[in-house]
């Protein structure tokens, strides 16, 4: 049985986004949602999510508390008196059969490895604080027995050791399903907000066309700097060649009459052209201005509707 919690600071939560998308790598994701205890849904969503979103979804882990790390200390005591006693010849020999071990632990031993690797650097932690600063051990929750074991323990001592960890399973992670299914629940409804977003600016769209097409009209300025330095922040000053301008008014025409959205048209636009939103959209007003008098009656009235919003 488990004995303790540790506070790795919300670092639990990256350990399980880091287990499901290592396991579900190599084994499946049915596989690793069974390991790990997650709804299939849960795991999914998951490995779907971007590397730039992975930080957000594990703070609303860690909000929800939806894991902890749990850690069986008499275990890993007794482990660590054993491997203390331990000469070099005797080390070398368990290496060879804990090698074994490890071969046939596949994706699971990688897993596993972070966790004792994590374990094994709150302990460094807790040690030196108990040496120098006494007064504040009590902010590491790991038992001063074990504090005293583990300071016998030469360099040559920790690959066994964690090993030891791993295959005795001293180390995991107390996940509630629950709790993570309503932590992806809060994150969609934030993507559904975000994402659109984040699609704009990276493909070139100011934050007045943000605010004004995205319905979302309070789009922070911080943001919009934040993932336009994300994109590309450095942009030059870009014009749409003569080649193109005529191609890319016809195209804005016939989205306009298919009537999509401003958003879907400069979109669309953006990826047949590869110019910026922003580019697009101030060729496309002044065109608008310009021409709008010779244009037929229906185009028009989408038209003014597209000047006018």
């Amino acid at each position: 049985m488990f004995e303790g919690t540790l506070d790795f600071k919300n670092e639990a939560a990256p350990l399980l986004v880091h287990g499901i998308c290592e396991l579900s790598a190599y084994d499946g994701i049915d596989s690793a949602v069974q390991e790990l205890g997650i709804s299939r849904q849960a795991g999914v969503f998951i490995t779907e999510l971007t590397v730039c979103e992975l930080h957000e979804f594990c703070l609303k882990l860690s909000s929800q508390k939806a894991v902890e790390v749990k850690v069986n200390f008499n275990t890993a005591k007794k482990l660590a008196e054993l491997v203390a006693e331990l000469n070099l010849y005797q080390l070398q020999k368990l290496n060879i059969s804990t090698q074994l071990y490890v071969k046939s632990l596949g994706a699971r031993f990688e897993h596993d490895q972070l966790l004792a690797s994590k374990f094994l650097g709150l302990l460094s932690g807790a040690m030196e604080h108990a040496e120098q600063a006494p007064s504040n051990y009590f902010m590491f929750p790991v038992p001063s027995e074990l504090i005293v074991v583990m300071q016998r323990l030469q360099a040559v001592h920790l690959n066994l050791y964690m090993r030891l960890l791993i295959q005795k399973s001293v180390i995991g992670l107390e996940v509630d399903s629950a709790r993570v299914d309503r932590a992806v629940a809060l994150m969609k409804i934030q993507l559904q907000k975000t994402r659109p977003i984040k699609e704009l600016i990276a493909a070139g769209a100011d934050l007045s066309f943000v605010r004004k097409y995205t319905g979302v009209k309070h789009v922070s300025s911080k943001l919009f700097t934040q993932c336009r330095m994300l994109y590309g922040a450095h942009w030059q000053t870009e014009f749409i060649t003569a080649k193109d301008c005529e191609t890319v008014y016809e195209q804005f025409k016939s989205m306009v009459q298919s009537r999509a959205s401003v958003v879907k048209i400069y979109l669309g636009l953006h990826h047949t052209f590869g110019y910026r939103i922003e580019t697009l959209y101030q060729f496309i007003q002044k065109t608008l201005v310009s021409e709008f008098e010779h244009d037929d009656y229906q185009l028009n009235l989408e038209v003014s509707k597209l000047l006018n919003d």
